[in-house]
C-alpha cells in the first residue's frame, strides 16, 4: 500500500485526479457558522459574517460530495425536482394528494428567483398553499397553537417581526432561519410549507447537493450539525 500526499489548492489539485479514482473523501467543513437561535437571533454579534464564509463553506462541502460521486462537476449543475419537493412538503402536513401544478410552479419560481424574498411574495405563496386560510396574523386575536408550540400572539408586531426576519435571510444559516420562522408562525395556515420554501431558497444558493436530498433528509444532517455546534435543540 502506498500513500501520496498532494499539497496545494484542492480546486486545482483535484483536476489532476482521474474520474472514478476516489472511493471516499473526508472533509472538515468550517463549522461554528450559526448565530444561535430565536432568543439570541437578532442581538448576538457575529464573529464573522456568513457572506465572508459562504464561498469557502460551499466549496468545501461540494468538493466532498462530488469526490464521493467520483466526478469533479460543481453541485450547482444538478436539477432539483420541484414536484418531489412539494410532494414531501405537503406530506409533512399530512396532505397526501398529488401537488397541484400551481403549487409546483409557484414553488419553483419562488425558490429560484434571484431577488431576496419579500413579504408580498411570501404572502402570495401562502395563499397558494392554503387558499382562504393563509392569512398573515397581523391582527389581534389571530392566534395559533400547533401541538405544544404556542406562537406569539397575533397583531401588528407579527408583520414587523416577519419583515425583520426576511431582511436577514442572506446572512443567517438555513437551519437557524427556519427555526426562527416556524417559531414566529406568521400565518394562520401554510407556515410549514412557506417555511420550507424559504429554506429551499437559501439552500438553492448555498448547497444544492444537500437540497437535492429533500427537506427531511437534509434537515436531519443540519440538525446534527447544529447540535455539534452547541445549538439549543428543544
Amino acid at each position: 500500500m502506498t500513500t501520496q500526499v498532494l499539497q496545494g489548492d484542492c480546486r486545482e489539485a483535484m483536476k489532476g485526479l482521474a474520474d472514478n479514482s476516489v472511493e471516499s473523501c473526508v472533509t472538515d467543513p468550517p463549522y461554528e457558522l450559526g448565530l444561535g437561535i430565536i432568543s439570541r437571533f437578532f442581538n448576538q454579534p457575529q464573529r464573522e459574517t456568513r457572506m465572508e464564509k459562504r464561498q469557502q463553506r460551499r466549496i468545501t462541502l461540494n468538493v466532498g460530495i462530488e469526490v464521493i460521486r467520483g466526478t469533479h462537476s460543481h453541485a450547482r449543475g444538478t436539477k432539483m425536482n420541484f414536484d418531489q419537493f412539494v410532494t414531501e412538503s405537503n406530506r409533512i402536513e399530512r396532505i397526501v394528494r398529488p401537488p397541484t401544478k400551481e403549487e409546483v410552479d409557484a414553488t419553483k419560481r419562488f425558490v429560484t428567483m434571484d431577488s431576496r424574498p419579500t413579504l408580498d411574495l411570501l404572502c402570495a405563496l401562502a395563499n397558494i398553499y392554503a387558499p382562504d386560510k393563509g392569512f398573515l396574523r397581523n391582527q389581534r386575536g389571530m392566534d395559533v397553537r400547533v401541538g405544544n408550540h404556542i406562537a406569539p400572539r397575533g397583531g401588528p408586531q407579527i408583520y414587523r417581526e416577519l419583515e425583520r426576519l426576511l431582511a436577514t435571510i442572506e446572512e443567517v444559516e438555513p437551519f437557524n432561519f427556519h427555526v426562527a420562522y416556524e417559531t414566529l408562525h406568521p400565518f394562520m395556515d401554510g407556515n410549514g410549507r412557506t417555511g420550507r420554501a424559504l429554506w429551499a431558497w437559501q439552500m438553492w444558493r448555498e448547497n444544492q447537493s444537500l437540497l437535492d436530498l429533500g427537506f427531511l433528509h437534509a434537515w436531519y444532517y443540519q440538525t446534527l450539525s447544529a447540535v455539534r455546534r452547541g445549538g439549543e435543540i428543544t
